[in-house]
């Protein structure tokens, strides 16, 4: 039985992975597509279910070396916050495809 359960746990938890993934590839594809346009960000953020429960998401830009939120969706994300700590060194990675930079 504890088999069974160990298993359905790791199903729904890849699920839950997989619709991260979508959502943030739908989303960063409003980016592309908008040329970074906030308001559109905003809203397409604010309409994704995966958004809805707790999740969040932010548009972010370089401002002299820094990272500063410019549009989120969720909680604990404001617009105008400076990224730090290990959301701060992820976005080098993220805009180095995934490779780490130094």
């Amino acid at each position: 039985m504890l088999q069974q359960r160990a298993g359905e746990a790791a199903a729904l938890l890849t699920n839950l992975v997989t619709q991260s993934q979508a959502s943030t590839r739908s989303l960063a594809a409003v980016v592309l597509a908008t040329n970074g346009d906030q308001k559109i960000f905003q809203d397409a953020a604010g309409r994704d279910p995966a958004l809805a429960d707790g999740g969040a998401a932010a548009l972010v830009e370089v401002d002299g070396g820094r990272y500063r939120i410019v549009a989120a969706q969720g909680n604990g994300l404001t617009p105008g916050q400076e990224l730090s700590g290990e959301a701060g060194a992820a976005v080098p990675v993220v805009m180095n495809d995934g490779a780490a930079v130094s």
